[in-house]
């Protein structure tokens, strides 16, 4: 009787699978210094830029902005930064038209914008004199007409209050317009989204008091004068603000924000649909106990549903992407991403072509490092295991209001001397990937006191490792034999620990004396001595056996427990057509199926 008799092989193309999908899903940081990404922009080719600031906290703080570009599997290309201020940072990029990079940066002194090529070298620099420090740009909004607009808050030399300031450039940086919205109270512009007819929609915080912040959204046309009123929208009381836009159906806007005047004190994410004359259709809150949710980013996915980067700066606080109908009541997905450290901060998220990629930053060991995530459609990273998390939700009815600012619309624009781009080393770190828990077996199919072989590869470094055996008796001189004293079907499981994943492999051990691979799948039953009667094959003999053979309309044709005797093809002496049968098989309490031909 042979030990083994089915050994088994790893399939190439099974692993050549694995291995792609884990190189096209990924977490990965990037750490120079103190480092944060605040925003993303993706190439045609897969490339991946990451902007945001690099510097130190000690003994003194000196932030540059910051410029990352890694291929499409996360590997780092080269780490610039930019030193046209002491505590500056990017907030925002695109790929402009002309396959070059456009950022905004805020800095301490002055902030601008500026042009950038694939390779890392500054192209030009431009800013907006006359302005004290809180001047700063969030976001680039690509126009329709092929240009910019440039978004974030301003304050003159001789003003007062920040205030919401717009200016749309060219490609080659040059103003076309700009606006300043005179509020009042201390305003900022955080977000924009523009409509199929190039009308603008605004959205931001303004505080009109101390302790107390409303959100507003206003409608520009397209060259840059307002549309209509301010609104305000605001909980009864408390701290509310609006972040994000994006258009819905039928000429509606949701707008995306955070309140705490609608809850427990914590920063609720808050989500509004109003209609194309500002009249608020639902409102709703979100809410995660003892967390902040700050919306950091909103895209309209196809089939009117709409994903979210929530998150705040601070030790426990969640990184989650959130994916939500066009009703808001539907949640569709709800993901907390981790790696290892004491905070992860998630900010912006693109599609791509493998699903999604988003970045922030993580903090690990006391300092922050750029963060990017490449995610497939669900959300999920393998070997990453992101938490599911739920929000509940809560309808809500703000308070709304409406006022006509002033507007200012005389702003120069400066370019600012060339200055040398320094070259950064960074560091890459990788906090999970899919841990190798695979295993071979020397059989799969044996009988009844027989042993097979387990052959384990390499282990993941830092992975925790356990084995789970059923119906088998370890050998207990060689490590890895497993013995079989009954019949049964049975399996092996190797699982390992890691990070936050379980992750594990299970293969089966079928324990019978029938062989179904051996066994014939056609027989002649016309009495010429050869292949006349359909048996099973057996490699040890059966202690207990039962055999039925079906017609295709599911009628017993042969019933026996004779191992020797098989089916002669008859029922009750009639011979049985041409056909195809099934049959099935009780061996020592195991059941095996298959199918036999008849054949005349």
């Amino acid at each position: 009787m042979l030990l083994s008799r089915r050994p088994l092989a790893l399939c190439a193309a099974l692993l050549s699978v694995q291995l792609a999908f884990a190189q096209d899903f990924f977490q990965k940081t990037y750490d120079i210094q103190t480092d944060r990404a605040y925003a993303l922009a993706i190439f045609p080719d897969g490339k991946v830029a990451l902007a945001g600031h690099s510097g130190t906290t000690s003994p003194s703080n000196v932030f540059h902005p910051l410029l990352q570009l890694t291929n499409e599997k996360g590997e780092l290309l080269w780490s610039k930064t930019y030193p046209v201020d002491n505590q500056a940072g990017f907030n925002d990029l695109v790929v402009a038209g002309d396959g070059n990079l456009l950022l905004v940066w805020t800095g301490q002194d002055r902030s601008g914008w500026m042009k950038i090529g694939q390779n890392g070298d500054l192209i030009w620099a431009k800013w907006t004199p006359g302005t004290q420090a809180g001047t700063g740009y969030e976001r680039i909004l690509p126009l329709q007409d092929g240009n910019y607009l440039l978004m974030g808050t301003r304050k003159e030399d001789n003003g007062t209050l920040l205030q919401p300031f717009l200016i749309k450039i060219n490609e080659n940086g040059d103003k076309i317009w700009s606006n300043q919205l005179e509020l009042t109270g201390v305003s900022n512009l955080n977000g924009a989204y523009e409509d199929a007819a190039g009308f603008l929609h605004c959205v931001g915080a303004i505080s009109p008091a101390f302790g107390q912040s409303d959100g507003w959204f206003a409608k520009l046309a397209p060259n840059g004068a307002l549309s209509g009123p301010v609104r305000f929208i605001s909980s009864p009381n408390g701290a509310d603000g609006l972040i994000r836009v994006t258009g819905t159906t039928q000429n509606r806007l949701l707008l995306a924000g955070a309140s705490q005047g609608f809850g427990n004190g914590n920063s609720q994410l808050w989500l509004t649909e109003v209609d194309d004359v500002g009249a608020v259709r639902w409102s709703k809150t979100y809410d995660l106990p003892g967390t902040n949710l700050i919306p950091r980013d909103l895209l309209r996915l196809p089939g009117d549903q709409f994903l979210l980067t929530l998150g705040d700066s601070g030790q426990g606080q969640p990184a989650i992407l959130f994916k939500i109908d066009l009703s808001g009541d539907i949640v569709l997905l709800a993901n907390q991403y981790r790696t290892n450290g004491e905070e992860d901060v998630l900010r912006r998220v693109q599609p791509s072509p493998f699903g999604f990629t988003a970045c922030g930053w993580a903090l690990r060991n006391g300092d922050a490092d750029t963060w990017l995530a490449q995610m497939d459609p669900n959300g999920n990273i393998p070997g990453c295991c992101p938490a599911s998390v739920s929000l509940p939700i809560k309808n809500v009815t703000p308070v709304t209001t409406t006022s006509v600012p002033q507007q200012f619309t005389s702003h120069s624009v400066a370019a600012l001397p060339n200055f040398q781009v320094d070259d950064r080393i960074a560091e890459t770190f990788i906090p999970c990937f899919v841990v190798n828990t695979d295993f071979t077996l020397s059989a799969d199919t044996i009988c009844p006191g027989e042993c097979i072989q387990i052959m384990l590869p390499d282990p993941t470094p830092g992975a925790t490792y356990a084995m789970d055996i059923t119906g088998g008796e370890p050998d207990p001189v060689n490590a890895g034999k497993i013995c079989y004293p009954e019949a049964g079907e049975f399996t092996i499981t190797r699982s390992a620990q890691f990070g936050f994943c379980d992750q594990a492999t299970t293969r089966k051990v079928l324990v019978t004396a029938i062989d179904s691979k051996k066994t014939p799948n056609a027989f002649s039953p016309d009495n010429d001595g050869k292949n006349d009667r359909f048996r099973l094959i057996f490699d040890c003999p059966p202690e207990t056996y039962l055999l039925r053979v079906y017609s295709r309309w599911g009628e017993i044709v042969y019933e026996g427990i004779n191992p020797d005797e098989g089916w002669d093809g008859t029922i009750y002496g009639t011979p049985c057509a041409s056909d195809v049968y099934i049959w099935q098989a009780t061996v020592d309490g195991v059941i095996t199926q298959g199918e036999v031909t008849l054949l005349k």
